[in-house]
């Protein structure tokens, strides 16, 4: 492939090429690589060639598709494929026919040898530092110059935007293809040493519910999670949340899948069913399949302890609720904490009370507890909610026999 002086590369060689070929037919020719100008004098014999529009290759745009993995580290530099479409234009002496004469010399030289031949390349980077370190000499693709089909219509378009220029004899002529790619740093994958085939009938994991297991049906050291759904086992059956690398199942049937949670923080996140399948020689486990995320709300349960004088100083601190979480909080987690009064029986001279608290610090990473300041919240009795990043606790009403909770008392 050619690196980014690839376009100038070919308009100089284009400008050698017919320097060599209207030479001896018209022996002071000028060959300029530039648009055209109205200073530009009649009676100097000149040849024009002006890059005017460059497209994508219909053949080979889209050739180097993907150009990345899935790790979005590049396997090999991306590349885009262009033809570039020219403008010659000649000027000279009208009576000497010298402007067909050249127009005659440059079209028999480009269909007579309408690629450009590495030497052609090369030459054109001797002696121009503005080339220097072009490559497109060791391109494979060569550039092949094709006659264009400029109609009437086109080629006034085209003369229109030279301002005050008037129109001179001329020609379009398209160069493809030219091929740049980026110079960027690339993985190679490995060689294939050896070829195989492996075909493995597998079936993609549904999920129908997910819930926290039960204490009955799980291990003792929990919590974890119960996934229900059909075809959940595999050879391996991994289970991802969010995106995380995916972890190994306690228990696994066909439709019931039961995962630890271990370190999944309060809150909302997704799970999915991994499948790997040992594949190759020797077998080495690939992840072949896997369900759809399906969103669950892990909630908080909370411990709340009422600290008097902990809270934030200047002196004297006031109060504050410590608040045990399980499971224990991320780094960066939104936490609030909400207090409903609860008496009985309810006052009817104003409405019961209710306070959002803020955390006195952002929880770290592993976090169990929180400190709440609580010096605005009145003395009585709370009933104690958490929302944890959307994720709120849940009250326990005692199937009604007893007093619902968690609570806190305010002093």
């Amino acid at each position: 492939m050619a690196n980014h002086l690839a376009i100038a590369t070919v308009t100089a060689a284009l400008r050698l090429r017919l320097t060599r070929d209207i030479s001896p037919v018209v022996p002071d020719v000028q060959v300029v690589a530039r648009r055209p100008d109205a200073a530009d004098d009649k009676a100097t014999s000149q040849v024009t060639v002006f890059l005017y529009r460059v497209l994508p290759n219909g053949a080979l745009r889209n050739s180097d598709l993907p150009t990345r993995g899935t790790d979005g580290v590049a396997r090999r530099r991306p590349r885009i494929a262009l033809d570039l479409h020219y403008l010659l234009s000649f000027s000279g002496d009208e009576g000497g026919f010298v402007p067909q004469r050249m127009l005659g010399s440059s079209m028999a030289s480009l269909h007579s040898e309408p690629g450009l031949s590495r030497a052609e390349l090369a030459t054109a980077t001797e002696g121009d530092p503005s080339l220097a370190g072009s490559d497109i000499d060791s391109e494979l693709e060569s550039v092949v110059f094709t006659l264009g089909d400029l109609s009437l219509d086109d080629m006034s378009k085209v003369w229109s935007v030279f301002f005050q220029t008037p129109y001179r004899l001329s020609v379009g002529y398209e160069a493809s293809v030219v091929l740049i790619e980026a110079d960027i740093p690339t993985s190679e994958p490995l060689p294939v040493r050896q070829e195989a085939v492996d075909a493995l009938p597998v079936r993609q994991p549904v999920i129908h519910l997910v819930r926290v297991a039960a204490a009955d049906q799980a291990p003792d050291d929990g919590p974890y999670l119960e996934i229900l759904g059909r075809d959940l086992r595999a050879a391996v059956t991994t289970v991802r949340f969010d995106d995380d690398e995916p972890r190994g199942a306690t228990t696994a049937t066909a439709t019931r899948v039961l995962v630890p949670l271990g370190d999944v923080p309060a809150g909302v996140h997704r799970v999915q069913v991994v499948h790997e399948v040992p594949i190759g020689d020797p077998p080495v486990p690939h992840r072949v399949v896997e369900s759809a995320a399906v969103p669950f709300v892990l909630r908080p349960v909370v411990d709340p302890r009422f600290v008097a004088g902990g809270g934030v100083p200047p002196d004297p601190p006031g109060n504050a609720v410590d608040v045990g979480f399980t499971p224990p909080l991320a780094a960066g987690q939104r936490v609030r904490l909400l207090l409903n009064e609860r008496t009985d029986p309810a006052p009817t001279d104003r409405p019961l009370r209710f306070h959002r608290l803020e955390p006195a610090a952002e929880p770290a990473a592993g976090a169990t507890t929180s400190r709440f300041p609580a010096d605005a919240v009145e003395p009585g009795t709370y009933l104690v909610r958490a929302q944890v990043d959307g994720a709120e606790s849940l009250l326990d009403l005692q199937g009604g026999e007893g007093p619902p909770g968690p609570r806190v008392t305010v002093p």
